[in-house]
């Protein structure tokens, strides 16, 4: 968008087919960041799950860090991983700690509470910690009055 109003040619699809101006950048090398997780989904989606196959035949587990920061579109990818048969999947990250985000869209879930309960509807079981490493029991403490 520029100026509140939709770049002219930038549609996620013309004539029913795919825009690559939609997920990539002017020169069309590289993937706008925003649209990362959206592209990866279409794929996926268009080649009839074709991309999780082949990971299922690389990677017998998949690992994703700092899932805090993971919105909108990353959930459609985790809905296509954990409904496949991958042995092993796991996510890891501290809700309490928002730093970064992976877009800038408005697609949910975008707020702790929602992400979590997007994990626990795809089955996810969760082991909270209760001790940390980073910080000391007074700064943990207060941590919790205000959260």
């Amino acid at each position: 968008m520029r100026n509140g109003r939709n770049i002219p040619g930038t549609a996620e699809k013309l004539g029913g087919a795919l825009n690559p101006r939609h997920f990539l950048t002017k020169a069309t090398r590289k993937a706008h960041t925003t649209y990362l997780s959206k592209l990866a989904f279409r794929i996926c989606k268009e080649s009839a799950g074709k991309p999780i196959a082949r990971l299922l035949e690389i990677y017998k587990a998949i690992y994703f860090d700092e899932v805090q920061d993971f919105v909108g579109w990353d959930y459609d990818l985790f809905k296509l991983l954990a409904k496949s048969k991958l042995p092993e999947f796991r996510c890891v990250g501290d809700f309490r700690q928002t730093l970064y985000s992976t877009a800038t869209a408005r697609k949910a879930p975008l707020k702790a509470a929602e992400k979590q309960a997007e994990f626990a509807s795809l089955g996810f079981s969760t082991s909270p910690l209760y001790r940390s490493r980073r910080c000391i029991q007074a700064v943990c403490s207060f941590a919790d009055l205000v959260h």
